[in-house]
């Protein structure tokens, strides 16, 4: 889909300190460039961290070095990104054909939620966001608890190599009340502001996103191709990965010391802790961490070394 080169700049101001300049342009050759603009007072974190449930899909990101950039349409929440947001009203034919393509401007019609849906599914078809979390002490039990019960593992990454592959990494701003939005031709930047604002009941997440607006498109499925979500990573953007408080099942495993815990896994029921699990032994230079409950109740990494010493056995050897 193709869009008309003609893109202002979006301000939003939460008061003078924490104003953001949403910038989009979209080059000759069609490829549409975000930026914000931020005040001096916002730092942007060294590292990021990634939270992953136990399954396939996230077993073969880490083993092929990707990311999922994922529609927005499709987040578990329905408060994150929601189409509400736009006001309905606006979505007239005259508006959206000052935006989109002539060419496809006659799939619209005088229904205003239809003209909404349609324009949605086209353009955020070819939307990937990637979620991220700026690590923080006092945030680690509800965030694993959000994002894995506990159970999953977590990728730290630097921050510096992601930018140089992804581009810029948007903060997510948190806010009492969420900004509304009229379709006209401020549409780039204003979805740029869509994609980066939630609730102030969510700032413990201290979330970033990077932010791919023009994926390619599968037209009959309309969504983009999987490949096209697939963000390849360097092996030096790993900093580190922690494997959640309860990622070893209790019943197969025996603490032989303080420092030293064996998983005797089951083929059947543990295939992914043992790819996982394998992939860490094979890659010792990857820093690993076990999260550890401590008596002042709070959660926190301990370093270790995983060990393959059966076919179905592994050592967990804790550092200190």
């Amino acid at each position: 889909m193709t869009y008309k080169n003609q893109i202002p700049e979006y301000i939003s101001n939460e008061g003078e300190q924490n104003q953001r300049i949403h910038r989009s342009i979209l080059s000759p050759s069609n490829k549409l460039n975000h930026e914000i603009i931020y005040s001096e007072n916002i730092s942007f974190p060294e590292k990021l961290t990634k939270y992953f449930s136990l399954n396939e899909n996230s077993i073969d990101a880490l083993h092929n070095n990707y990311l999922w950039a994922a529609n927005p349409l499709s987040f578990n929440d329905p408060f994150d990104c929601p189409l509400q947001l736009w006001i309905r009203d606006s979505f007239n034919k005259e508006v959206i054909s000052k935006i989109v393509d002539p060419e496809i401007t006659h799939i619209f019609s005088e229904d205003l939620k239809s003209n909404l849906n349609i324009f949605y599914n086209i353009t955020i078809a070819g939307m990937g966001i990637i979620c991220l979390n700026e690590y923080k002490k006092t945030n680690q039990d509800t965030i694993w608890g959000y994002y894995t019960n506990q159970e999953g593992f977590s990728i730290t990454f630097n921050t510096e190599p992601l930018v140089k592959e992804f581009g810029q990494a948007f903060k997510i701003e948190y806010t009492e009340n969420l900004d509304y939005f009229e379709l006209n031709q401020n549409f780039f930047p204003q979805t740029l502001r869509w994609a980066t604002q939630k609730k102030n009941i969510w700032m413990h997440e201290t979330e970033w996103r990077f932010i791919f607006p023009t994926l390619r498109i599968e037209t009959v499925k309309m969504n983009a191709f999987s490949s096209e979500r697939k963000k390849k990573y360097p092996n030096n953007a790993i900093a580190e990965l922690s494997l959640g408080l309860k990622f070893f099942p209790t019943e197969n495993t025996l603490q032989k010391n303080y420092k030293t815990l064996i998983f005797i896994s089951d083929s059947t029921k543990h295939e992914h802790h043992n790819k996982l699990l394998t992939f860490l032994s094979e890659n010792k230079n990857i820093r690993t961490n076990h999260m550890h409950f401590t008596n002042d109740l709070n959660l926190v990494p301990r370093p270790c070394k995983i060990h393959k010493t059966g076919e179905n056995q592994f050592h967990i050897n804790y550092l200190h």
